[in-house]
């Protein structure tokens, strides 16, 4: 299953209790004081607004109508003195994620011409019922089917991929189907239908990526480097041009390896001397919830962090408000340096929190909350993050410091800290969360991977990790 870009709580359709917690309330106050006279204090909007979750940000905009009888929405619109991106970036900030994507997605069509950089990346690589949610949202919002929207605004490739995208007819995954032989099947018509052919069919590319599930496309991937000695992406490269190959590029990377792929996006948008804001803004907005392993991979790819290329690729109100959102996504990992980091550490900011519980990995803090459920929230990312990069020590001092139990949460696609140690083939952090702390070495994700079959697929069977793995499950077999 591709990857979900909301948090859980849009999945369950529920952000809470109707009581709102104190911590809502004092958000709604000091928004409300930020904006009663002509303009906004911009300083005052940020510290309040951005320091908060999705989750935290739609029950201020629910609790801030009851309160005050207007739209959180509303208020910013009219009060803001700066319609550009803060003014942009601060409304989409009081949606819920769905509603906040509808809106990216009205502001890419509107008026002449359709900005296509700003669209791709909301209907591409989406999971079923995430494009279903979003086909919802912009229904309710506009009153306009978005597949009719994109016929409207879209032509040729570009229209037949975005509208193959809507149907979110991605198959699940059945390993008694989507076997070796299926693969190699699949590879042979990819190739058929693109590099084998005089006149491409577009339309049997885009099937293929979309509607194979993760594991099968990998499989897919495999077969055709094997036989054509190139992978998917570089034969849509050789097939595809201008922005219909980036966003079907974009559609198989989020299956391949979404968070590398939203690294890549997020880089995209600081091309050369000149930075696209807007969509650096959206892409910020969009990705919060899952940006703590999209910073890891952006940190791997391209050696610095994406705080470091808001800093430098922005220079007004939205940068503090942007960077802001990092922090409350992984916090204090702004700044690459061990140097900056601790110069932030004794920053004295208005929402800090000055009970801080505190978790040293390499490059980041884990700064705790009033709200317990986003705390737990908070640390169990920043574990999965350690766990994915190798880092032990901060796995032992989190067991250390009481917290055994939040290694053991899986996320919204069912990976633990033990299936990224796997992935990325940390085998003593795999040995110590399985001996030490207890996770379950047969768990499975909820796209069906197995510890083995993630250790297979990324490693090969001779790697430390793939040993260490089938030794494990040995062990527990006997037991």
């Amino acid at each position: 299953m591709s990857i979900n870009l909301y948090a859980e709580e849009f999945h369950n359709a529920h952000l809470g209790d109707s009581e709102y917690s104190p911590e809502i309330n004092d958000a709604c106050e000091k928004i409300h004081k930020a904006t009663k006279s002509f303009g906004i204090n911009e300083r005052a909007l940020i510290l309040t607004l951005a320091s908060k979750n999705a989750s935290e940000r739609c029950l201020i905009a629910y609790h801030y109508k009851d309160k005050y009888g207007k739209e959180l929405k509303d208020l910013i619109l009219t009060k803001s003195e700066n319609s550009g991106n803060f003014g942009s970036l601060a409304q989409l900030l009081t949606l819920l994620a769905p509603e906040a994507e509808a809106e990216i997605i009205q502001n890419a069509t509107k008026g002449i011409g359709t900005n296509e950089e700003l669209l791709y990346p909301v209907i591409c690589g989406r999971s079923n019922e995430e494009i279903q949610i979003l086909k919802n949202a912009y229904f309710k919002r506009y009153n306009q089917d978005l597949a009719n929207l994109v016929s409207s605004e879209l032509s040729g490739d570009n229209k037949m991929l975005h509208l193959a995208c809507l149907q979110g007819t991605e198959e699940k995954y059945d390993p008694r189907y989507h076997n070796l032989f299926k693969a190699e099947e699949d590879a042979k018509t990819f190739y058929k239908n693109g590099e084998g052919r005089q006149g491409i069919d577009e339309k049997g590319l885009f099937k293929i990526i979309c509607m194979s599930p993760p594991e099968h496309l990998k499989m897919v991937d495999d077969a055709y480097v094997a036989k054509y000695g190139i992978n998917l992406e570089k034969a849509l490269k050789k097939v595809l041009c201008d922005t219909v190959q980036e966003a079907a590029i974009f559609t198989l990377g989020m299956k391949l390896h979404p968070y590398e792929t939203v690294a890549e996006l997020i880089k995209s948008t600081c091309a050369g001397t000149n930075t696209d804001k807007l969509t650096l803004s959206c892409a910020i907005l969009r990705y919060q919830h899952v940006l703590p392993r999209v910073m890891t991979e952006h940190l791997k790819l391209f050696g610095n962090t994406v705080g470091d290329r808001i800093e430098s690729g922005t220079n007004d109100s939205c940068k503090e408000l942007l960077l802001e959102m990092v922090k409350v996504a992984l916090p204090n990992s702004i700044h690459g340096s061990e140097e900056e980091g601790e110069s932030m550490d004794h920053e004295e900011d208005e929402w800090s929190d000055p009970d801080v519980v505190v978790v040293e990995p390499e490059f980041y803090l884990a700064r705790a909350r009033n709200d317990p459920r986003a705390e737990s929230q908070i640390m169990m990312e920043n574990y999965h993050t350690a766990a994915g990069m190798g880092d032990l020590s901060t796995i032992r001092r989190a067991v250390s410091a009481g917290f055994s139990e939040i290694l053991h949460v899986a996320d919204s696609n069912g990976w633990t800290p033990l299936h990224e140690a796997v992935r990325t083939g940390h085998d003593d952090v795999v040995e110590y969360l399985v001996q030490e702390v207890g996770l379950d070495i047969n768990q499975e994700t909820n796209g069906g991977d197995s510890t083995l079959s993630l250790a297979l697929d990324h490693h090969g069977a001779r790697h430390p990790v793939t040993t260490m793995v089938q030794t494990l499950l040995h062990q527990t077999f006997q037991l």
